[in-house]
């Protein structure tokens, strides 16, 4: 397959806040910010209380948004006149009910 017919997406979720980042094969920009500023390994993830490490409503929504990156994605392979948003990085915090979205 040709670089720019593939998708990477990454879900990271807990109790209170969900990151999902996005990006085409093709996009060397940010793979390249995604594999430096924010890929580590797993002994730097936070150890939280198994009842923190998310919550039913987040998990759906996080699913949601993973769904709708990728229908983005197909929509634009059919047809890239029309270009759906494909973010590279898009976070969630329940606190304060904040979406942001990092183009």
């Amino acid at each position: 397959l040709p670089k720019e017919n593939c998708l990477f997406i990454d879900g990271r979720l807990t109790a209170d806040e969900l990151q999902i980042f996005c990006f085409t094969g093709a996009d060397e920009y940010y793979m390249h910010k995604y594999e430096t500023d924010y890929l580590f390994s797993d002994y730097g993830v936070q150890e939280l209380p198994c009842s923190f490490k998310q919550t039913g409503f987040l998990a759906q929504m996080i699913g949601s948004l993973m769904v709708n990156l990728l229908v983005n994605f197909c929509a634009n392979q059919v047809n890239p006149a029309r270009r759906m948003a494909l973010p590279f990085r898009t976070s969630y915090r329940t606190d304060i009910m904040y979406l942001d979205l990092m183009r």
